[in-house]
């Protein structure tokens, strides 16, 4: 709904309900024509609607997000074929981890340009990342668990 909002020249979030928290907002099933990267496309737009916004960035090891992004259902090769949307043209490593590293910078220069925002950066790794998120939002730290893991063979 987004990118139908922001071509019409409507709100970005306001336009697709009313939530107190947008997450996980992109979809990239390029097979079905759905390549809509809105925190990266919109993120001016969300910025003029939201402009008080607190974002949330998920980091860890590039080694190791590589490997998760070719081990979700080919994240990496549905990144390319989206690149219209994501902007990443190769899925070989140095690409994913300058990829990467650029995302990480863009998002950090927006936040230091548009200081009104606050910017919480979670090493989704730490074994600690819960608690953190819990004593940050004031919420208990079972809402905070690590998700989409696979499991162990065996």
């Amino acid at each position: 709904c987004m990118p139908d909002a922001v071509s019409l020249g409507h709100p970005p979030l306001t336009s697709c309900g009313e939530y107190d928290v947008w997450a996980q907002m992109d979809l990239t099933l390029p097979d079905k024509g759905l390549c809509h990267m809105p925190q990266v496309q919109y993120l001016q737009d969300i910025h003029d609607e939201a402009p008080m916004a607190t974002f949330i960035m998920n980091t860890r090891n590039v080694t190791r997000w590589i490997k998760s992004m070719r081990g979700w259902s080919s994240l990496d090769k549905r990144f390319v074929k989206c690149s219209k949307a994501t902007g990443l043209n190769a899925s070989d490593d140095l690409s994913l981890e300058r990829y990467i590293v650029d995302h990480v910078r863009m998002v950090r220069d927006f936040v230091n340009r548009n200081p009104t925002h606050a910017l919480v950066e979670v090493d989704i790794e730490d074994p600690n990342a819960g608690c953190i998120m819990s004593s940050l939002f004031k919420t208990d730290s079972k809402f905070w668990t690590h998700h989409n893991q696979k499991k162990p063979k065996g």
